[in-house]
């Protein structure tokens, strides 16, 4: 799927055209409904060449989206997401239920970039994006105390399209909830509280310009070409559908995917922010847990379907992850 992205405006009417599609125009909300993806669009212009948009989808078939840019139109919108995706791989054909994994991230991109989202059946995305323009950026965040001086500020004028980032904190999740209120509070007159959520907005953008310096983003992150995210993005969909069992080793992993052992462990260590094994480790751990939590098994039994022949070795990685012993958590049950 495709659609215009030059600026915010564009990116609306790309998606009023699409079918299945319902607008609210005094709520401000689009409602897609395909055989393809549910949910919503909150959108809000804050100020002229500032906007906000809040999605939250849910996908019925894998998809691709493709932003597109009309040549005749300027294209000077730059925007900063917080990302959070939640997967249910596990759904179908294993022996529990709910078990969801969630990734969260930050995605910044400068105007006219061609970039691809690969999202797999049964994702649950959120969302919360803004959009700045050339002018805007020029007559706000360059002359910000906070932006001029930081290497954040030097990204503008590197040659680098974009950047995505993970984040393994929670916290920010609470900002995209605040988000999601003021939106939800706008009146049936169509008001909302536009100075509130223009201080979130400008909030967003200073906790991404810190975690850009204490995480040191600029000298350390190194841009993903398309076809290899998409592979990264087949790779974790791959170890989080094969939980059960050991680890399948990096080798064979590489040689499935059709890429050398060091190209994969470099580029799943940028996208994803830890090593295959420990993000694999992770995922049993969450699947570990919900075992234990909802069926009547012996910790011995957990380890021996996860793959491990040493239960100390399996409950020390849990206490790792969790802080408990699965022997505790059983008895907290």
């Amino acid at each position: 799927m495709s659609y215009l992205s030059n600026s915010p405006e564009s990116m609306l009417g790309s998606l009023a055209k699409m079918p299945f599609v319902s607008h609210n125009k005094v709520a401000q909300i689009y409602h897609p409904k395909t055989p393809f993806v549910n949910g919503h669009v909150y959108y809000q212009k804050l100020e002229e060449g500032f906007y906000v948009m809040h999605t939250d989808f849910e996908y019925k078939a894998n998809m691709l989206f493709n932003l597109l840019y009309d040549k005749k139109i300027p294209t000077d919108y730059y925007f900063l997401s917080y990302n959070y995706s939640e997967n249910d791989y596990l759904q179908t054909g294993t022996l529990i239920n709910n078990i969801k994994f969630s990734s969260r991230s930050w995605t910044l991109f400068k105007p006219g970039v061609n970039e691809i989202a690969c999202y797999f059946k049964g994702t649950i995305e959120r969302n919360v994006t803004l959009y700045f323009s050339e002018d805007w950026l020029n007559k706000n965040l360059k002359i910000d105390r906070q932006f001029v001086g930081s290497s954040f500020a030097s990204f503008f004028e590197s040659k680098e399209k974009y950047i995505y980032w993970p984040d393994i904190s929670k916290l920010n999740d609470i900002e995209m909830a605040n988000f999601v209120k003021i939106f939800k509070e706008r009146d049936e007159n169509g008001i909302i509280d536009i100075l509130r959520m223009k201080i979130r907005a400008l909030e967003m953008i200073s906790v991404f310009i810190n975690k850009y310096e204490e995480e040191h983003i600029g000298s350390l992150y190194v841009e993903i070409p398309n076809k290899d995210r998409i592979r990264l993005l087949k790779v974790e969909k791959f170890l989080c559908e094969n939980l059960y069992g050991g680890f399948e080793g990096i080798e064979a992993i590489a040689e499935k995917f059709k890429v050398s052992p060091t190209k994969l462990k470099m580029d799943f260590k940028i996208y994803y922010g830890k090593t295959i094994y420990r993000y694999f480790q992770e995922r049993q751990m969450v699947l570990a847990k919900g075992l234990l939590n909802t069926q009547d098994v012996r910790v011995k039994e957990v380890a021996n379907k996860l793959g491990y022949e040493n239960q100390g070795k399996f409950s020390n990685a849990y206490k790792k992850q969790f802080g408990v012993l699965p022997s505790d958590e059983l008895q907290n049950n």
